[in-house]
């Protein structure tokens, strides 16, 4: 009975199905009802406003590598040994980052940011999980690869500038170029100019002030054009306008270039700034917030 019920609703909705064309047109719009046809015009505008933001997404420095992960993290996990038992400092630690993404890192001191951070970066081992970096599960290299790995892609800015102090301005920015057999002086020359102190190169690090110490470190961290970046506590040795500065040049230099950055900062200021926001405590992730305008 169910069988024959089936067969005779079939025929009911698409008579004349001997004729290809009549049973295409017993399912076109004409034959809409009432309710689907809203149904289906809020699908075509879902569909319209995700083809909008892919055009606008293919526009941005980077194009189609931004929806593409330049940076991942799978169940990472990292504890200590300390008087004979375990403290885990990091727990099951998972998301992905687009290429040319803004992603701040933000928590309350001991929450497990820079751990994080030296993970993502390949600093550190950790305990369970992994990372994969541009491609590169780095779990499976060896310390002299991922060093390689690092030169190759990675800049790094760090609270304490770590600036050589034998060194002029210039002559620090183009030690990661140098390190890489290329003579980079033209190169130095234009991010300084480009961060503000075209007229400070011939000065070494004792002669600026903090904040153009830290203008001088994001200069170097971009000098040989690396995909991704991490700052950790970019600002906190800075005053908060210098700090603002410091933060704004960085995103204006990853919306020009497409550099993908990763901070690490306490300070929920500097944070809003980013396009996604990743927040711990304790060790887990309690919040990943994407901002509204990174999905315009």
């Amino acid at each position: 009975m169910a069988g024959r019920s089936s067969a005779g609703r079939g025929r009911a909705e698409a008579p004349g199905t001997a004729d290809a064309g009549e049973g295409v047109a017993a399912i076109g719009p004409a034959a809409r009802s009432p309710r689907q046809a809203p149904r289906e015009d809020a699908t075509s505008a879902r569909a319209a406003a995700r083809a909008a933001r892919f055009a606008d997404m293919m526009a941005r420095p980077g194009g189609l590598d931004r929806f593409m992960s330049i940076l991942r993290s799978e169940s990472l996990t990292r504890a200590y040994v300390s008087g004979g038992r375990e403290i885990t400092v990091l727990r099951d630690i998972t998301f992905d980052l687009e290429a040319g993404g803004f992603l701040a890192i933000t928590g309350p001191s001991g929450s497990g940011k820079s751990t994080l951070l030296g993970l993502l970066a390949g600093l550190d081992r950790p305990t369970r999980g992994r990372v994969v970096l541009d491609g590169h599960d780095l779990s499976t290299l060896t310390e002299d690869a991922r060093a390689r790995v690092r030169t190759a892609k990675v800049g790094f800015v760090f609270q304490s500038f770590h600036l050589v102090p034998t060194l002029t301005a210039r002559e620090n920015v183009q030690v990661p170029l140098e390190l890489r057999g290329e003579d980079g002086r033209t190169r130095a020359e234009e991010l300084l100019q480009r961060v503000g102190l075209a007229d400070r190169g011939h000065h070494y690090p004792a002669q600026l002030s903090g904040g153009e110490q830290q203008r001088v470190a994001v200069a170097r961290a971009f000098a040989h054009r690396p995909k991704i970046l991490f700052a950790d506590e970019p600002t906190g040795n800075l005053d908060a306008a210098n700090g603002a500065n410091v933060v704004a040049l960085l995103g204006e230099l990853n919306r020009e270039l497409g550099t993908t950055l990763v901070l690490v900062t306490h300070d929920p200021d500097l944070a809003a700034r980013a396009r996604r926001v990743v927040r711990l405590r304790d060790g887990v992730v309690v919040e990943d917030a994407v901002a509204a305008e990174a999905t315009r």
